[in-house]
Parts: structure tokens; sequence; C-alpha cells
């Protein structure tokens, strides 16, 4: 009889001390979570990497050309053909001359 008083006991003593830490971390702001950003800050990108939209035109271009790569890509094996490779430089080529951009 003692040992089931003592296992009640302790049973009892995890209940309530797993229900306090929960309810401590409700109460407490997550120190693991970073502050969610403003929505124009572009804060939900990765650092470095700028945001592609209609107010950066070259931006946006450069992100469709990546997308159409990326999908010659797949439908080519996972390796492009010479053919799409020189196609999509032709395209990179005249977008780089259109915004000024210096080949690399």
């Amino acid at each position: 009889m003692r040992t089931f008083t003592v296992a009640l006991l302790a049973t009892a003593a995890m209940g309530l001390a797993t229900t306090a830490l929960a309810q401590q971390m409700v109460n407490e702001p997550s120190h693991m979570q970073p502050a969610i950003p403003a929505p124009a800050s572009g804060g939900f990108n990765a650092p470095g990497a700028p945001i592609a939209s209609l107010t950066d035109p070259y931006g946006f271009r450069m992100m469709i050309l990546k997308r159409k790569a990326d999908r010659m890509t797949r439908e080519d094996g996972g390796r492009l053909t010479p053919e799409h490779q020189a196609g999509l430089q032709k395209e990179l080529d005249a977008l780089n001359h259109a915004y000024r951009i210096a080949a690399k």
C-alpha cells in the first residue's frame, strides 16, 4: 500500500510540474523565435537576398529567368541540353545588356 501511495504522489507531482511549466511557457515571450518583421522590411528573406518585385524590374525578370531555367532543367532530366543552355545564356545576356549590367 505504501508503494502505491508513493507512486500516486509522484504521478500527481509530475502532473502539477508539467502544468506549471506549460503555464510558464504560455505567459512568457519565447526567446527562441525572433520577432515577426514588418511586411515591407523584407525580413522574411534570407540575408542578402533581395526581394524581386515590380519595384525592381531587373530582379523580377531575373527571378522569372531563374524559374524558367529550373523548369527547363527538370524537363531535361536534371541537366540542361546545350540548346537550352545557349538559349538561357542569350536571354541573360540580353537582360544584362538592357539594364547595362556588365557580365562577371
